[in-house]
């Protein structure tokens, strides 16, 4: 991949690497070896300055992943230079564990990538649970995964909860914290901060169906929201104590991604 930016202003090359959307570690690497960077066409000095108009071109090295690809199929939804977004089913892990290998989602893409002759690193924007099913972002590199974790992530979940919920929307804000290696979060102040916005769409029988908003991204943040309300998720025997269909999907995701200023938008 090649990336190519023209200076503006007057500047150093490092503060304009790190603006182009290198990481700092990145943009020392890359001064060092000085292969990949070329200035006007040209290799350059370690203390070169740029001048208006210079065009900086950096190369992208192709990457390679450690994960142990697999056989298994992934339902693509989009794919360019820079990502590859997939529905993910319910019921498969996001990485590899102990308890989930080789067979999970990121060994799946990795194998997509070998049948493909893609040399794309595995790097996951939007992670999902093990039980959650839906949209998932991956980029192809390092370098769009750095950038695109800055970007304003918009996504919207939804799921249906036991029971009829009073207020038909609003806002949970409480903290959730990790004890020890447990896999249950709980509701408590020594917490991350942790806040779900949350829209009735449909009531029956069965319970109610909602979607969400995240404004911030904790493991199980959906699922303790909504159980601390009195109302777990149907088929949630985590959070709740009733077995059922537990269909927490990740819906839409949108962000603008200013490397060539598109705005992504997916929605199953």
């Amino acid at each position: 991949m090649v990336i190519e930016r023209t200076c503006r202003i007057d500047t150093e090359l490092k503060p304009f690497l790190i603006e182009m959307g290198f990481s700092s570690d990145y943009t020392g690497q890359l001064l060092r070896e000085k292969k990949n960077v070329q200035i006007n066409g040209r290799t350059y000095d370690v203390d070169f300055t740029l001048k208006k108009g210079d065009v900086v071109r950096v190369t992208v090295e192709d990457e390679k992943t450690d994960i142990e690809p697999s056989d298994g199929e992934i339902d693509i939804v989009y794919e360019d230079e820079f990502f590859l977004v997939v529905n993910k089913p319910s019921c498969l892990a996001s990485v590899p564990t102990i308890r989930h290998y080789p067979d999970n989602h990121c060994s799946r893409v990795a194998g997509y990538y070998v049948r493909t002759n893609q040399a794309c690193g595995i790097h996951i924007i939007n992670r999902l649970d093990y039980e959650t099913k839906g949209l998932v972002v991956f980029a192809k590199n390092r370098f769009v995964c750095n950038i695109a974790k800055k970007c304003r992530i918009e996504k919207l979940y939804s799921a249906t909860v036991e029971g009829i919920l009073k207020e038909k929307e609003g806002i949970v804000d409480r903290p959730i914290y990790k004890e020890g290696k447990n896999k249950k979060r709980l509701i408590d102040e020594r917490g991350m901060k942790a806040v779900t916005a949350y829209r009735v769409v449909s009531e029956s029988e069965e319970g109610s169906f909602l979607e969400f908003m995240l404004k911030t991204g904790r493991t199980h943040q959906i699922r303790l929201h909504m159980a601390s309300l009195g109302h777990p998720l149907t088929g949630d025997t985590l959070y709740g104590d009733k077995e059922g269909h537990f269909d927490l999907c990740c819906r839409k995701i949108s962000f603008v991604f200013p490397l060539n200023g598109n705005e992504y938008k997916f929605e199953l």
